[in-house]
């Protein structure tokens, strides 16, 4: 987006500044030094509509509106991409997750590369000897993970079953979960069963969804107003049926604070939880936990 609306093109000359501490910015284009026939860029015609990594289908998601468009172009194949897999095991050992210790990047990279791991979880079905022996490097230059430091992954994958719920609920990678919604979540439910199944979690979906659909119907609404007085009537029937359910819905958040308790959970991290969990990855996912 941000190519189109300076109206960057293949071959052009650029002037570029640094922009806050250190990224380069493209401050504007050198018109007169622009080639005959410069051709627009496309990232989607780029990449063949293709993720690098797996060949898989690559999309935009909708933002909140559902009509703007985000800005971060996703491969669609969650399952079988491996970069995203590497991704998703470096982030399920990272500190703030379950802290396993010696797992970076490249080793999370050689695991999947190698085959050893096919999801996070995974990690925990490790031997000492095949991390030992984890080549790091490449087969014409091979360098040994070695036995010391798969020692230390072992050790930290054993005391990683016995961490706190908040990192567990971390490290699974839910959409929109981050650190701070992870811990609320744990202080407010006992197990990750508890937490797919929560009824607090459906209720703030539910408090998000009629108070979405109330701003959409109001009587008074100046960007979708009632076309005649039998409309504008029915919306202030339907108006009053949601307020007298969100009342309900805000009463039982509100009995012993749970609402207080949860404040970095909205509509939308609270339906990513429970889609995450009725998905059939989630369902797989807390079954082998």
């Amino acid at each position: 987006d941000e190519i189109r609306r300076k109206d960057i093109r293949i071959g052009d000359t650029v002037v570029i500044r640094k922009a806050g501490m250190v990224i380069p910015e493209v401050l504007e284009v050198l018109k007169s030094k622009r080639p005959a026939g410069a051709k627009e860029f496309d990232l989607f015609q780029f990449v063949g509509g293709k993720c690098p990594a797996c060949g898989g289908p690559i999309a935009r998601e909708k933002v909140s509106d559902g009509e703007t468009e985000a800005v971060a172009w996703q491969c669609q194949n969650v399952a079988g991409c491996p970069a995203q897999l590497m991704r998703r095991v470096e982030y399920f050992a990272q500190r703030k997750a379950l802290d396993i210790e010696s797992l970076g990047g490249i080793v999370a990279e050689k695991l999947v590369e190698r085959g050893l791991v096919k999801e996070p979880l995974d990690l925990f079905d490790l031997k000492l000897e095949q991390l030992g022996k984890l080549n790091l490097g490449t087969d014409e230059e091979p360098r040994t993970f070695g036995e010391k430091n798969a020692t230390k992954i072992i050790e930290a994958l054993q005391r990683a079953k016995t961490a706190p719920l908040h990192r567990w609920i971390h490290a699974l990678a839910i959409a929109d979960v981050g650190e701070t919604t992870a811990k609320q979540l744990a202080a407010t439910h006992q197990t990750l069963e508890d937490l797919a199944d929560s009824a607090v979690l459906r209720d703030i979906l539910a408090l998000g969804t009629k108070e979405a659909e109330r701003a959409e119907i109001s009587p008074r609404s100046r960007k979708n107003p009632p076309k005649n007085d039998a409309e504008k009537a029915a919306r202030e029937r339907r108006d009053a049926e949601l307020r007298a359910e969100i009342a309900e819905i805000e009463a039982r958040l509100e009995k012993g604070g749970l609402k207080a308790r949860l404040p970095e959970v909205g509509p939308v991290a609270a339906a990513s939880v429970l889609n995450y969990f009725a998905s059939t990855d989630g369902k797989k996912v807390l079954a082998r936990i």
